[in-house]
């Protein structure tokens, strides 16, 4: 019985999260940008150490080929530097700017370093901040573009090609079957509370209004803290059901526990910032279903029978059916593979633990110790 109700509040939390996330995509109705996106500045902090990142970027150049591109480096990134020499040198029409910098100040967020030192450099009015794995159609920035109208800042749904290695499958197998749920499932009765920082746009004279990326420069989660200046500011964050393409390769298991441990790290440094009723809503909607996940099995292992075995399977199948029926709502979406979906679903509860007993993260090539958004320290690898 124990097994039971857990199962049931299992497939109740999926169906509502389902049903909120597809109610915001069937009545979301996208204002397109109309004018040229040579007035586009993508700002795109690089680094080196995926060896995805050149074809990356080539992609950008193809899908955006009117924006002015501001490619940042580090001084002392030498492969970084002669993959955007070569693109840049391929495409000589393109407006391409190459730009270095040196290593960041302690307890300065590097790609924020960057980008603050690149703004005054940009006189195109809109900024599109692109991360250096991630692409974005021309549609897809037009209706983020288009949002800015209305609303301060705008993001996207992040969608991650499944890659040739499995822990670059499993990866796009959490991102695609939970981005649609994470980010638009409370939109329908509450605003949205952070941005997706792998692609976001905003106008530049408001950002300039706001401080520009100086006040935001001491925190390592930056999508939160640009989101908290915006929502500081007085403004309002257009959440988009568009997608943002990302590549990321993954080699090893190891790769991809670090990349998921930073991710979960930020996720639990988001929830210590906000009201006590957003905690609420995070922890029923996030952070229940993969407790009651594990629960439902270790009770099915203690008491089985056929009926909490049907129970079980039933709720794990209806999780699965809704993930592809949603993900089917959202354009250019992709069906991934079962057995990855419920491995990733399982795993989750794993990578909470570890973000709560771990504040050590791997950014890269570079590594960091987290006691707060704003408070890091970097270590030696």
């Amino acid at each position: 019985m124990v097994s039971i109700v857990f199962a049931v509040l299992y497939g109740m939390l999926a169906a509502a999260k389902a049903y909120f996330a597809r109610r915001f995509i069937r009545h979301f109705v996208a204002r397109s940008y109309q004018g040229g996106l040579h007035d586009v500045a993508v700002l795109q902090p690089i680094l080196s150490g995926d060896p995805l990142l050149e074809q990356t970027l080539r992609t950008s150049l193809r899908l955006l080929p009117q924006a002015h591109f501001y490619w940042l480096t580090d001084t002392a990134d030498a492969q970084a530097q002669t993959i955007t020499v070569a693109l840049k040198q391929q495409h000589p029409v393109l407006n391409i700017h190459l730009l270095q910098y040196e290593q960041a100040p302690a307890g300065i967020n590097p790609k924020m370093f960057k980008l603050a030192a690149v703004l005054p450099l940009c006189q195109q009015p809109y900024l599109l901040v692109l991360d250096d794995d991630t692409s974005i159609t021309s549609n897809s920035l037009r209706a983020m573009l288009g949002e800015l109208d209305q609303h301060t800042i705008a993001t996207g749904l992040p969608y991650y090609h499944h890659g040739n290695t499995g822990y670059s499958a499993l990866l796009a197998s959490f991102v695609n079957n939970n981005a649609a749920t994470t980010y638009l499932a409370t939109l329908p009765f509450m605003a949205p509370v952070t941005i997706n920082g792998m692609c976001y746009a905003i106008k530049r004279d408001t950002l300039l209004a706001l401080g520009g990326f100086a006040p935001v420069l001491h925190h390592l989660t930056d999508d939160l803290a640009v989101a908290e200046l915006v929502l500081a500011g007085g403004g309002s964050i257009a959440q988009l059901p568009q997608q943002q393409q990302i590549q990321t390769h993954l080699a090893t298991a190891r790769a991809y526990w670090q990349q998921m441990h930073r991710w979960y790290l930020f996720a639990k440094l988001l929830f210590a910032r906000k009201p006590r009723h957003i905690q609420a809503i995070m922890a029923l909607l996030y952070g229940l279903p993969p407790l009651l996940c594990w629960l439902m099995l270790l009770a099915l292992l203690w008491q089985p029978s056929l009926a909490a075995l049907l129970t079980c399977a039933g709720a794990l199948t209806l999780k699965l059916w809704l993930t592809r029926q949603l993900n089917g709502a959202v354009p250019g979406q992709q069906a991934g593979s079962v057995l990855l979906a419920l491995l990733s679903e399982y795993l989750q509860l794993l990578h909470v633990v570890h973000a709560l007993c771990s504040k050590r993260i791997r950014w890269r090539s570079r590594y960091y110790r987290v006691y707060a958004s704003d408070k890091f320290e970097p270590l030696k690898p």
